[in-house]
């Protein structure tokens, strides 16, 4: 089991990488489904679960991520731009989001948006640092 952190929201992950979410829990195991079929390849069943979700619940960072990460897996860029912008703005300090967004946009030197999200990234880091 991952460790969690009492003072932050809920946590998930999706391919590897550690997210903050809102109302995770009572969605987690579709959230686990998804990140198993997106893990496979079976992104059509993925994007359907994480559309199903964002439907059925509501807007939420978790699922959005995850659309993101489908979208990419396609080569659709654009679209998954949007959805990170979406798990971004539903969650500030979503740190994968920030930098798979960066990323996408780029990287840290090619434009004044993605250097943004980097510098977004780097201060919530800074903000969990004990000291």
């Amino acid at each position: 089991m991952a460790w969690r952190d009492p003072d932050r929201r809920s946590r998930g992950s999706a391919t590897g990488v550690t997210c903050n979410v809102t109302n995770n829990t009572k969605n987690e195991p579709q959230l686990q489904q998804a990140r198993s079929l997106i893990e496979a390849g079976r992104l059509a069943e993925a994007l359907a679960i994480c559309e199903g979700l964002v439907r059925k619940a509501g807007p939420s960072a978790h699922p959005h991520f995850m659309m993101a990460l489908v979208h990419e897996a396609r080569g659709d860029t654009t679209r998954a731009a949007d959805h990170l912008r979406r798990a971004i703005y539903l969650d500030p300090d979503h740190k994968d989001a920030l930098l798979r967004l960066a990323r996408l946009l780029g990287g840290p030197g090619d434009s004044e948006e993605a250097r943004s999200l980097h510098e977004r990234a780097q201060r919530i880091d800074e903000d969990r640092t004990p000291g």
